[in-house]
């Protein structure tokens, strides 16, 4: 009996193009959400970086004695 069960789920899942689609629709954001994961931490230590050379120049530049 569950194994009759098991083959007929089989065969529904095999015919159900919805599933498919859905299926491959979450892989596809997936891969999306993980690359500007991805792509955004790589330029975020790039701008931080940039925001404490700004930061120091400023400074060097406030403490300079001619305006």
């Amino acid at each position: 009996m569950a194994r009759a069960f098991a083959q007929d789920l089989a065969q529904d899942l095999a015919r159900d193009d919805a599933g498919q689609a859905m299926t491959e629709y979450a892989i596809v954001i997936a891969l999306i959400v993980v690359v500007m994961i991805g792509a955004s931490s790589v330029f975020a230590v790039d701008f931080i970086e940039a925001l404490g050379d700004y930061m120091e120049n400023f400074y060097t530049m406030l403490a300079m004695p001619f305006p």
